[in-house]
């Protein structure tokens, strides 16, 4: 069967030659000329099948009179096959801008589909496949390198990086210092004698090619969706409580949270406020939420958790009754839900609560009762 005019886009084997498809035999057989990026290489596949074609160089050095020199082929009526050292053409090789050109000169592309590490490595790697962020070669550069890395950490996908052997250990580095100590797959060798299919935590695959070296070109997997990372940006110098959101959980310093703050999450729809530590609202803030007729939650109440199981603790060792885990649990659940229900006795008014009246109030009336049990009073 001949063939016309054009370019064909050849996959070849990316280990084991007896992957070539028959289609790919016969078009290498019959087009004018074959371009690769290493002749070395090909004439290896080409020998194997008992191709006699000249081979020709195209490669990531080659400059635009190279592409233009295929071109003026083409528009003369040749047929040009390209094919890269393994796999599918274009796909992290050299390739798109001969494909562009012939595109916009109308020249027919044909494309012969086949071996390929990434979709060998997505299929063999058990992780999710129907979302998939292919990054191939990381860039050099250090800057360039980060801001792809920094891109991951909004995805939700199974992420595939291309790496040698010279930076593997480079790559592993970074990953883990942007997403932590976390499983990845590395396959190595596809359909080769010595295929490796590697599933591990970063730190343990480092351990183990520093006592054990690994040779060739290798993939890289791992799926983002699981990651306390996705969608969360670190901006320096600035707080969450711009950021729109349902809940707001402020919990880490006293008055960390500030009455503007507290505008900007109200305005965003914020309808629940509860502190997680001792007073971290200011009291402009704190007022604003209860203008504003929120669930706000003052950490007197909200945050007594720790207060209580201390004094679950104290009671234990004083009555040297040791309590269960679960015990503990329930003990606390009651508390909770008891100063809950003070909140509400005190703060209703009737169209919302006012945790911070009934957390007060609440308080007030506990010690006096207890100072009336104590006959202080």
């Amino acid at each position: 069967m001949e063939i016309t005019q054009g370019l064909y886009l050849v996959s070849t084997p990316i280990g084991n030659l007896e992957d070539t498809s028959y289609r790919a035999v016969r078009i290498l057989n019959s087009v004018d000329m074959i371009y690769c990026e290493d002749t070395r290489v090909s004439k290896k596949l080409l020998n194997y099948y008992q191709i006699n074609k000249q081979l020709f160089i195209y490669n990531d050095f080659s400059s635009e009179l190279s592409r233009n020199e295929i071109l003026s082929k083409l528009m003369d009526g040749e047929s040009v096959a390209l094919i890269s050292d393994a796999g599918t053409p274009l796909i992290s090789d050299p390739g798109y801008k001969l494909v562009k050109l012939c595109r916009q000169k109308k020249i027919p592309i044909y494309t012969i589909p086949g071996p390929s590490a990434l979709t060998s490595s997505v299929i063999i790697s058990g992780l999710p496949t129907d979302k998939i962020y292919f990054l191939g070669f990381l860039p050099s550069t250090a800057s360039k390198r980060k801001h792809e890395l920094q891109k991951i950490k909004k995805l939700d996908a199974t992420v595939v990086i291309f790496e040698s052997a010279k930076k593997i250990h480079k790559t592993l580095n970074e990953i883990q210092n942007y997403f932590g100590d976390i499983e990845i797959v590395i396959t190595r060798e596809m359909t080769k004698l010595f295929e490796e299919v590697i599933t591990n935590k970063i730190s343990n695959i480092l351990s183990e090619i520093n006592e054990k070296p690994i040779k060739g070109e290798m993939v890289i997997l791992f799926n983002t969706s699981e990651l306390i990372t996705n969608n969360v940006d670190f901006i320096e110098g600035k707080t969450p409580w711009e950021v729109k959101c349902d809940i707001a959980l402020p919990c880490a310093t006293q008055n960390e949270l500030n009455e503007d703050d507290a505008k900007a999450l109200t305005e965003n729809g914020c309808f629940v406020v509860a502190e997680g530590a001792n007073m971290p609202s200011t009291t402009e803030a704190v007022e604003h939420f209860i203008k504003q007729k929120i669930l706000f939650g003052p950490g007197k109440a909200a945050n007594a958790g720790g207060v209580a199981v201390s004094g679950i603790e104290m009671s234990q060792n004083s009555t040297r009754m040791p309590l269960s885990s679960e015990e503990v649990d329930n003990l606390l659940k009651g508390i909770m839900t008891r100063i809950h229900a003070t909140c509400v006795q005190y703060g209703d008014k009737g169209d919302f609560i006012n945790y911070v009246d009934g957390a007060n109030i609440g308080g007030f009336v506990r010690v006096a009762d207890s100072m009336i049990d104590q006959g202080i009073v």
